[in-house]
């Protein structure tokens, strides 16, 4: 393997910290911003185009789904729309350049690039049986995102360039404004960790040939710029400046959570801000999740104008992102309470299920032990009775009796045979009839309750969404998932009516035919 060797750069020569006497330090903090999880297409760990798009181009009149195509590179390309460039105009381009167009300059601003980036190690092998092959060094997978070059990776193909943005020092494009870039590459879902790739590790320490073994390329960057907070390090002049750190990326809820975690855990920043616009993941609830963890335990602020978010970063800046690019993003605002009130929801019919069920049982139960304790007496009196007019019958023919009143007891004897008849049929049959009912009722009993039960789970899943709280609701998305409820509703109907005829010998012949539930009625057109 050949060696890695880092030029002899003035500008990286200097490790000292950042000026002392500036009030604050602005540190802008990126996500794998990259091809493989925006522009990417057939990828498990690619956005969807509708949350890729959210971000990068927004809500720009004349654009739509439909001015993606997918290439047979797997790349998704917008189709040209009359020359306009939907990036440039989107949100994240709009963001990055208000941010690092600063005017007049107020403070200093570290832009730090986080990438995906896999070399052959065992790590990578656990990751891609996880989540399949993605972000390799040196594909266009693991490149930023195309069109973003100006920001992302603003050193080029210059070497040197590229080298220095590895230092601790970073890279500075222009010596007079105070704007530095880092290129971060981790290999792992912990950015604080070293990389266990060998040509990584080699890279890196020929990049920062003062790194301790246990240091990672973040983590030096940021004990540079906000100083060690470790237990028994000496303290930093810079613990003593205000720090504005802000994370923008994916994913909500694994980089960007597990990346908040440990700049909370190590430097315990008062003003750690996430942006809920610039920000995504796979599914709308998984995002919410993540921004909820990061604001409710971790206390991190959550914001959603893109114009505060820039002012956060830079206070000279003086261009201004249009509020209508984020008409359909998601406000975190307005989903705070979400997964509380869908969990008040959620308990609160679980404990009326509960409380029906345990009622049903106590029912099912007292009607069980009433009508056992009832055929005990029934089969026991029929007995007695049976046995006595027996006996009776017995003593009457042994005692003699009078020719003259022979005819009489031949009489007496019929009926008693024909009661005898009606005592079986009241005491043995009707019994046995009443346990039939009963195994019949709970039968259906059991039916209607777990038919019940599935429904009431499509229901809750479908209905307590996150989707379906947004006030801007696609009304064809939405209308095609109330399709898909129907149709499994109506599968379960017949389920359970083939269930219901499968124990037919046991269901009485005056029972409703059909499904245990009322039939799902639909509109016709006309």
């Amino acid at each position: 393997m050949s060696t890695y060797a880092a030029p002899n750069i003035d500008q990286a020569s200097d490790s000292s910290p950042p000026d002392e006497t500036q009030k604050s330090i602005h540190i802008l903090i990126t996500q794998c911003l990259q091809n493989g999880f925006f522009l990417a297409d057939e990828n498990r760990l690619a956005l969807s185009t509708e949350n890729a798009m959210r971000i990068l181009v927004g809500n720009q009149e004349g654009f739509d789904l439909n001015c993606i195509e997918v290439g047979a590179d797997n790349r998704r390309r917008l189709i040209d729309e009359g020359g306009k460039d939907f990036y440039k105009n989107g949100p994240l381009y709009k963001f990055f350049d208000a941010v690092t167009h600063p005017d007049p300059v107020e403070e200093d601003l570290h832009i730090i690039h986080i990438r995906d980036w896999h070399e052959p190690s065992n790590q990578y092998d656990n990751e891609r049986k996880l989540y399949g092959p993605h972000c390799e060094g040196g594909t266009w997978y693991a490149e930023p995102i195309d069109g973003f070059d100006e920001f992302l990776c603003p050193w080029g193909d210059d070497r040197q360039k590229q080298i220095a943005a590895r230092q601790v020092t970073g890279y500075r494009p222009n010596p007079h404004v105070t704007l530095t870039y880092y290129d971060v590459r981790s290999d792992s879902v912990f950015d604080f960790r070293p990389p266990d790739s060998p040509r990584l590790l080699q890279e890196l320490d020929a990049c920062m040939p003062n790194r301790a073994v246990h240091q990672s390329q973040l983590e030096m960057i940021l004990d540079r710029l906000i100083g060690p907070r470790k237990k028994g390090a000496a303290p930093s002049v810079l613990n003593e400046r205000r720090v504005y750190v802000v994370v923008i990326g994916v994913y909500t809820d694994i980089k960007i959570q597990t990346l908040l975690v440990g700049l909370q855990s190590r430097y315990n920043i008062p003003n750690l801000i996430v942006s809920d616009v610039l920000t995504a993941s796979q599914s709308l609830e998984r995002h919410l999740q993540g921004l909820d963890f990061a604001s409710k335990v971790l206390q991190v602020e959550v914001i959603h104008p893109l114009n505060d978010l820039v002012s956060t970063l830079n206070l000279g800046a003086v261009k201004t992102i249009p509020q209508e690019l984020l008409r359909n993003s998601i406000n975190y605002r307005n989903y705070q309470s979400y997964f509380l009130d869908k969990q008040n929801l959620l308990s609160y019919q679980d404990q009326k299920l509960v409380s029906d069920i345990e009622m049903t049982r106590r029912s099912t139960e007292d009607l069980r032990n009433t009508t056992e304790r009832n055929n005990k007496v029934l089969y026991y009196s029929g007995i007695a009775f049976l046995i006595l007019a027996i006996l009776s019958g017995i003593v009457n023919l042994l005692s003699g009796i009078d020719e003259d009143i022979q005819g009489s007891v031949a009489f007496t004897a019929v009926a008693g045979g024909l009661s005898a008849s009606q005592l079986i049929l009241i005491f043995f049959v009707k019994p046995i009839k009443q346990l039939e009912e009963n195994l019949a009722n709970l039968v259906r009993l059991r039916n209607y309750l777990e038919t019940y039960s599935l429904i009431t789970a499509l229901m809750r899943y479908h209905f307590t969404k996150a989707e379906r709280l947004h006030y801007t609701v696609d009304e064809e998305k939405d209308r095609q998932q109330l399709e898909s409820l129907e149709r499994q509703i109506k599968m379960i109907q017949e389920t359970a009516k083939e269930m219901r005829n499968l124990f037919g010998h046991t269901v009485p012949d005056d029972s409703p035919d059909g499904a245990l539930i009322p039939p799902i009625e639909t509109e016709t057109d006309g």
